[in-house]
């Protein structure tokens, strides 16, 4: 009696996994609009930053990329900056990263109608992991005054990145600033409009702000999720037949 042993092995590959990344967007901060809320009440939803489809588009269709600077210093310059003031009874919820090398750095507002800044010390410009408490809420519901917001991490987690909310609420009325700069910011502790500049564009008369870099030279901007390119994943299923055939 003879006894042959055939062994088979089939591999089969059963599909590609995206793993997600993050993109870097230099200069650019994503917002959502959110109609419908509560005047003098910071009630947006905040803006998704996925682009799984990695299509340039926000995955929910309604948040946006904002790649030419927070001006809202009228409603026609934020319109030309994508950020539309137009109506009542809307808020602006704007996020975006920046590097500051001593963590001691302010913003200023005269946004008619609310304003609140949140500051979060991160890893860096792409991985959003605590390095620290985050600095105190900073709210007004002034519609029309002038207001700063210091920030002071230096005893702290210290300079590098920091993750940024700027949220706008507009009740009725004029959307934009009361007056001068709308949103502005120093790499330094003031409570002088002077220091302070445009964030990501040149304000008239303040100018662009100055914004420090890391060591790889970026400043601000926005990180984006995308896919990575495909991975494929190799499963393999082993079917072994043993096929005993006698002669």
């Amino acid at each position: 009696m003879k006894v042959k042993l055939t062994t088979t092995l089939l591999s089969v590959i059963i599909g590609n996994t995206a793993i997600a990344t993050e993109l870097w967007y230099p200069g650019s901060m994503v917002g959502l609009r959110t109609d419908g809320t509560v005047g003098f009440v910071l009630d947006g939803n905040p803006p998704s930053d996925d682009d799984l489809d990695n299509n340039g588009v926000l995955d929910d269709g309604a948040s946006v990329i904002l790649n030419d600077g927070l001006n809202v210093d009228s409603e026609a310059l934020g319109a030309a900056a994508g950020i539309d003031l137009s109506g009542n009874n809307f808020d602006w919820y704007i996020n975006f990263r920046i590097y500051d090398s001593d963590g001691i750095f302010s913003f200023t507002e005269n946004f008619d109608d609310s304003v609140r800044f949140n500051v979060s010390p991160i890893v860096s410009n792409i991985d959003d992991t605590s390095r620290g408490a985050a600095g105190p809420t900073f709210s007004d519901t002034s519609w029309n005054s002038r207001t700063y917001a210091n920030y002071d991490f230096s005893a702290g987690p210290g300079g590098g990145w920091f993750d940024v909310t700027i949220e706008l609420d507009e009740n009725t009325g004029g959307a934009q600033s009361a007056g001068g700069l709308g949103i502005g910011f120093y790499n330094g502790s003031s409570t002088s409009l002077g220091d302070f500049g445009g964030i990501g564009y040149d304000a008239a008369p303040e100018g662009p702000a100055v914004i420090d870099s890391d060591a790889n030279g970026n400043s601000f901007g926005a990180s984006i999720t995308i896919p990575e390119p495909s991975v494929p994943m190799l499963g393999i299923f082993g079917f072994c037949f043993l096929i005993l055939r006698r002669r």
